[in-house]
């Protein structure tokens, strides 16, 4: 009888998944340099979960993007019900905008990205959203660093607000319709 020990910790994933260096990130025109995971989730609440809680371990993202498969094992929505019922843009209710699109938008760049858009290839672990700073840099404190602040309205809402795929709005305009998202009417 062999007593299986699994281990399902954030430390286990970190491994091989996280930056040793998890203050300062490489980056080229705002979109961040990807290590093998995103780092920014250990500054925010998320921290206590483990990866697993979201992730199936034994899938791989991309084969289960490839066969129309959910990526996670569990919805933005089972926990923070009140956020997902309330959203302050009919139009994304309407398209049925995802809560990673915004809150986890792909801003780290492994081997594609666009810079000028605010696309990368990887989602990003930091959920939190600033709705007042615009940049997701902080180029008054090191112009190539990644400060791992809350992110940006650029990567957050410019993704689709530029060039064609929603209205492309000014920074005012974003920062006016991203205080109190998710308030209750």
């Amino acid at each position: 009888n062999i007593d299986m020990k699994v281990d399902r910790s954030r430390e286990m994933c970190g491994d091989c998944h996280f930056n040793a260096d998890l203050e300062t990130v490489e980056s080229i025109d705002e979109a961040v340099l990807a290590h093998p995971a995103s780092e920014a989730i250990y500054r925010g609440k998320h921290v206590v979960l483990d990866c697993v809680v979201c992730h199936e371990p034994h899938v791989g993202v991309v084969q289960q993007r490839q066969a129309n498969l959910p990526v996670t094992r569990t919805e933005c929505a089972e926990c923070h019900y009140q956020a997902a019922e309330y959203q302050n843009n009919a139009a994304h209710e309407r398209n049925n905008l995802s809560c990673t699109a915004c809150h986890m938008p792909t801003i780290l760049k492994a081997a594609w990205g666009n810079p000028e858009s605010f696309i990368g290839d990887i989602h990003s672990h930091q959920v939190v959203i600033d709705p007042t700073r615009i940049d997701q840099l902080d180029a008054t404190t090191n112009p190539a660093s990644y400060d791992l602040a809350p992110n940006g309205l650029n990567f957050a809402c410019r993704h689709c607000h530029v060039n064609g795929s929603a209205q492309a709005l000014s920074d005012d305009q974003l920062i006016l319709g991203a205080i109190g998202y998710h308030n209750r009417p």
